[in-house]
């Protein structure tokens, strides 16, 4: 088969053998693969596959079953799926363990399931199972126009909770309003946001951040008594100062939580638990279109278009 090595910092189109499916593994012929910005590392060389993935990038991925390994049940050669993976979707075959699997939704093409397995899987992770997010709480999430913000904002909302995000850009605030965010700021007045909020008797309950950096340590001495932050990335900065008095008085946890270096068994329940909870919000249409960073490269037809993943089809023309 054919799949996009990395050389150089650049993607390189290249022969590899075939995957063939072994025990409780399925393989998928793919049909689009989404773009995350942890692929986009592995590019640079700043980021590798967990051990046990191949070696290319891609996180997530789309297609049509075409072989199944022993013991794998519920999947049928020929269905249509989604896949979250540790690496190597860049590629026209996949083996993917058959719990990191999920049919795609009725209504939605290839390029849209591509969109939901990353995104919609750290989201559920970090709101519900981490964060425990309740009716009524507010939730600050970094990043309003990020992939990952797509997916948590809606699902802040469908959960019931009041929604505070930020952005750079201030075209960006009628996006955040499409995605029914409460309340938008900018990074720099974040911790402003954090106490006015805190004296309106709305403090923060949880955070969902993956910018860190100087503003952390300011916004984080506003939360609600018991609050949780949780720490995805460091974009805006590896370091802050905390108030470890306001820590200490507020009864405050502070977590560090990745997706991608957790266990097969780990990914494949979270995974399924999410796709048990929201698959009728996919179908009724949640918002996805932004769900990857927002990158489209329709490859052998040049077109560089907004939406959420690499369309596979025809790509290997050439």
């Amino acid at each position: 088969m054919k799949a996009f090595l990395v050389s150089d910092g650049r993607l390189t189109l290249s022969e590899r053998p075939a995957p063939i499916p072994r025990r409780g593994e399925v393989l998928v012929r793919i049909r689009a693969v989404g773009v995350n910005r942890a692929d986009l590392l592995q590019i640079e060389g700043k980021y590798s596959s967990p051990v046990g993935w191949e070696s290319w990038p891609g996180l997530e991925c789309s297609g049509v079953v075409e072989a199944l390994g022993k013991d794998v049940k519920g999947i049928e050669v020929g269905d249509r799926v989604c896949a979250l993976v540790g690496g190597g979707a860049y590629a026209e075959q996949i083996a993917v363990p058959h719990g990191l699997v999920f049919s795609l939704p009725r209504g939605m093409t290839f390029e849209e399931g591509a969109a939901l397995p990353e995104a919609f899987t750290t989201a559920w992770l970090g709101l519900v199972r981490e964060g425990d997010l309740h009716e009524g709480q507010t939730v600050y999430i970094a990043a309003g126009t990020s992939g990952l913000a797509s997916a948590a904002i809606p699902l802040a909302k469908r959960l019931g909770a009041y929604v505070l995000t930020d952005i750079r850009r201030e075209e960006s605030k009628k996006y955040m309003k499409e995605l029914s965010a409460d309340e938008v700021t900018s990074r720099n007045e974040l911790s402003a946001a954090f106490e006015r909020l805190e004296k309106e008797n709305r403090p923060v309950a949880l955070a969902l951040d993956c910018l860190g950096g100087e503003e952390m340590g300011k916004a984080i001495a506003h939360m609600a008594q018991g609050g949780t932050w949780i720490a995805l990335s460091t974009l805006a900065g590896t370091e802050t100062v905390l108030p470890i008095r306001e820590v200490l008085q507020r009864g405050l946890t502070i977590k560090g939580s990745l997706l991608r270096k957790r266990s097969v068994e780990e990914k494949s329940e979270i995974l399924q638990e999410m796709y048990r909870n929201l698959i009728s919000d996919f179908e009724r249409g949640i918002p996805v279109e932004n769900a990857g960073v927002s990158l489209r490269i329709r490859l052998g037809h040049g077109a560089v278009k907004n939406t959420t993943s690499f369309f596979l089809e025809n790509i290997y023309e050439t």
